[in-house]
């Protein structure tokens, strides 16, 4: 016969298999606080092991042990830092036995259909009954497991000050029991529907209501890390599933006032009034107040002016490399009002659209470049790498430069088991990498960092309406690539080039 022991080793097994890694991080059976991750990676469901911790349906405050996990973490028991990061499946106690018995039953139909000597004991039509009822036992163990841990407790600002804000909620009927292959998505979609997660999918949060509940009270500036770390610590926000979301709201906190974006780098500030950029997520860009911008002199793009020269002086050493050419300069280059890049941001329709805009505002007959990139944190990022050197062949003639600097963590700090890239040359040697970079984006990590930069070098002038860049567009976003920043290099219409 089979054993107990032996039935719910099969369904620890299982339970592995059945929530895997996607927009969740799976944690499995953890029993002590630092069983469970303590960061603002992706959110962590710690899926409770049936004999440490089952309750009934009349329990609706988190048991001790769940309590003690969303509090606490690490060796010391210190205080949980991201407690927002963390959501907890629990089994129900009325459905345990049953799920064994069917692990049970499943084992010892596997142990008949695959010994060659019992099954000659019996005739063909029950051989293949058996094997029949074999697969039937095995889906039903899938569907008693999934009804099993039916209890999801998560943070939420609602939630009991004594128990440690968790609220439960029951996964819905049509979530038991679901033969979708990752049972992540099932709780994905639940959360959703409580509004504790934002997808790429939903509209952006105002930047007045993040800073009301992310800002600290008289604070006056804040890395957007430390914003996207907000997230994962504060149990009044939702979830990011996608940074996009967060790019799309420090852009909104810019056109509404509630912050002056900074880019530490080149030393440039971004109001309402300022060209579009792309907004990075990282500790080199931050957010200030706008009193606080206008106290510390921060450099307005769009806004600000050289120093004029030393009264009596020659004008050497007025500028430095970072001040842009005077006005005079820049209209005698390249004439006045027409700026040398055309430049659009968002998914690849988006972006296209937007630079095929600019240039029909400014008279513009044909490109000679284009400039692709994109940057960040998220799984979308690491999918838009690996699906951009799926769609550079189709791009049609033109030479292809790629930048790329990669950076992965596989475990989390100390651990040392990371990779990191920096690449710089041209298409034909990079495609000699695509391999190795595709299959290490795909791996389950701590984090990640993409920054990547493609240059399409036609070699001819391209007219807007030329079939290369239709082309270029559909591939972009056939393959499902995300967010970019794409440039385009103009030829202005002349006589000569009008159509």
């Amino acid at each position: 016969s089979i054993s107990v022991t032996g039935a719910k080793s099969e369904i620890d097994t299982r339970i592995r298999t059945i929530w895997r890694a996607g927009y969740l991080k799976p944690q499995f059976f953890p029993v002590m606080p630092n069983d469970l991750d303590d960061d603002a990676g992706k959110p962590k469901l710690a899926i409770i092991h049936y004999d440490a911790l089952k309750i009934g349906a009349a329990a609706t405050e988190p048991p001790e042990l769940v309590q003690r996990l969303a509090q606490h973490a690490g060796i010391a028991e210190s205080f949980r830092t991201y407690a927002n990061n963390v959501l907890f499946l629990v089994a129900d106690s009325d459905q345990v036995e049953q799920m064994v018995n069917e692990a049970r039953r499943y084992l010892a139909l596997e142990r008949i259909t695959t010994s060659a000597e019992r099954m000659r004991e019996f005739a063909d039509d029950q051989q293949k009954k058996l094997r029949e009822m074999r697969q039937a036992a095995e889906l039903n163990v899938r569907v008693a497991i999934t009804k099993t841990y039916r209890y999801l407790f998560y943070p939420s600002a609602d939630g009991p000050k004594d128990a440690a804000f968790l609220r439960r909620e029951t996964v819905p009927p049509q979530g038991q029991g679901d033969t979708n292959p990752d049972q992540v998505n099932v709780i994905v979609r639940l959360l959703h529907n409580l509004e504790k997660v934002r997808t790429s999918d939903d509209n952006p949060l105002p930047a007045a209501y993040v800073k009301g509940k992310a800002w600290d009270r008289n604070q006056v500036d804040m890395s957007t890390e430390d914003l996207r770390k907000a997230f994962a610590r504060k149990v009044g926000l939702p979830l990011l599933l996608d940074v996009n979301q967060l790019q799309r709201t420090i852009e909104n906190g810019v056109k509404t006032r509630q912050w002056i974006y900074y880019n530490t780098r080149d030393e440039w500030a971004y109001d309402e009034d300022s060209p579009p950029t792309f907004w990075e997520i990282g500790d080199h860009t931050r957010l200030y107040a706008p009193s606080e911008a206008e106290r510390l002199q921060l450099r307005i793009k769009g806004k600000w002016q050289p120093p004029a020269p030393t009264p009596g002086g020659d004008g050497a050493g007025s500028t430095t490399p970072d001040d842009e050419p005077p006005e005079d300069l820049l209209i005698a280059v390249i004439g006045a009002g027409r700026p040398t890049q055309m430049t659009g941001t968002g998914v690849p329709a988006q972006a296209f659209q937007q630079v095929l805009d600019h240039c029909g505002e400014h008279d513009v007959a044909a490109v000679r470049r284009l400039t692709l990139s994109f940057q960040g944190i998220s799984r979308s990022h690491a999918d838009s790498l690996a699906a951009i050197g799926l769609a550079i062949p189709q791009l049609g003639k033109a030479q292809f430069g790629i930048t790329l600097t990669l950076n992965i963590q596989f475990d989390a700090p100390p651990g040392n088991q990371r990779f990191e890239l920096t690449f710089q040359g041209e298409w034909d040697r990079y495609k000699r990498l695509k391999a190795v970079t595709d299959a290490f984006v795909r791996e389950e990590a701590h984090s990640l960092h993409v920054d990547f930069r493609l240059v399409v070098e036609f070699g001819r002038d391209v007219p807007l309406d030329d079939p290369q860049l239709v082309t270029a567009r559909d591939v972009l976003v056939q393959m499902g690539i995300g967010p970019i920043t794409l440039a385009a290099d103009p030829v202005y219409a002349t006589a000569s080039n009008r159509p």
